[in-house]
């Protein structure tokens, strides 16, 4: 904005750049666009108005990320919440759709297509800034997502920030410690969920392997083990799978792009499959789309598997 050498306008559009394409009446003024040019500007159609005293100039592309910069700039101290930040700290299974925020006691903004929340005591976990926004911290985060989602929705963010290292177990159990006696919705939920790993525990290393797991025992077969190392008869490591049959020779292996994305990834997958499989192992490789589309073959493949192949000693 203190940049004279630029027109009023050049200055309010590098303003604008900054924030998603967005600028508060304020920021006009202070470019030097006062009320009439303001009132103008909005007549002849050159600006929209997005939110109560912010804008964006006409033509400009929205987005869910610019509806978001639209709310935090109506009123300071707003942080963007619940669904929201789970989508913006891209939590696996939140879409980014929802406008959703939380405030301090004492504020009342008014915001258009939005979904507002009063903060109250999970203020205390405080705010963290992603892509130049005010969000709840990941801790806080899966806490209040856990207050307005469905529990599996819940649990597969929860394992993802674990998987993606944006929060650990005990990170979380402080933070806990912190709300849960001041009766914070979703703090009993996301204790629970916690509880429920126990001792042990080991976040699954994708989502496709976490339903595979639970869906598993929910048709009565085994519990697989998790990340198994395979050794040849002479001690030799040949590889870790994602879940393992030991006493069958069984292995199930989730490609999943995410964590198996280059030529080298894939190389090195084959080189594996091909020493398990001179091992005598049977190696069931799964995808999310399989999970996704067809989810009754996949458990029928590893009931198949496991009925067909022979016991062996260990």
């Amino acid at each position: 904005m203190n940049r004279p050498e630029l027109s009023p306008d050049r200055r309010l559009a590098a303003v604008a750049e900054l924030q998603h394409g967005l600028f508060t009446r304020e920021q006009a003024e202070e470019c030097g666009l006062g009320r009439s040019t303001r009132s103008r500007r909005l007549g002849e159609g050159r600006w929209e108005r997005v939110q109560p005293g912010v804008f964006r100039f006409a033509g400009a592309p929205s987005s869910w990320m610019q509806q978001l910069a639209a709310a935090c700039l109506t009123c300071d101290g707003l942080v963007i919440s619940h669904r929201a930040a789970a989508a913006l700290w891209e939590l696996n299974g939140v879409a980014g759709e929802l406008v959703e925020v939380s405030h301090a006691a004492g504020m009342r903004p008014r915001l258009a297509g939005a979904v507002v929340h009063r903060a109250g005591a999970i203020a205390s976990l405080g705010k963290a800034s992603r892509h130049g926004l005010p969000v709840s911290p990941v801790p806080r985060t899966l806490i209040e997502l856990a207050g307005v989602a469905q529990a599996d929705v819940v649990e597969r963010a929860l394992d993802d920030a674990l998987r993606r290292r944006l929060v650990t177990m005990e990170h979380l159990y402080r933070s806990l410690d912190r709300v849960l006696s001041l009766k914070v919705h979703g703090a009993p939920v996301m204790r629970a969920l916690l509880e429920r790993r126990g001792d042990g525990w080991s976040v699954p290393g994708s989502f496709t392997e976490a339903w595979i797991i639970k869906t598993l025992l929910r048709h009565g077969l085994p519990a697989a083990r998790r990340q198994y190392e395979v050794r040849s008869d002479d001690g030799k490591f040949l590889g870790r799978v994602d879940l393992a049959y030991p006493e069958v020779r069984v292995a199930v292996e989730i490609d999943t792009y995410r964590y198996h994305s280059s030529r080298s990834d894939w190389s090195h997958d084959q080189t594996r499959s091909n020493q398990l499989a001179g091992a005598g192992w049977t190696i069931l490789r799964v995808t999310p789309e399989t999970v996704r589309e067809n989810p009754t073959a996949v458990i029928d493949d590893i009931h198949r598997a496991l009925q067909s192949a022979p016991a062996v000693g260990l």
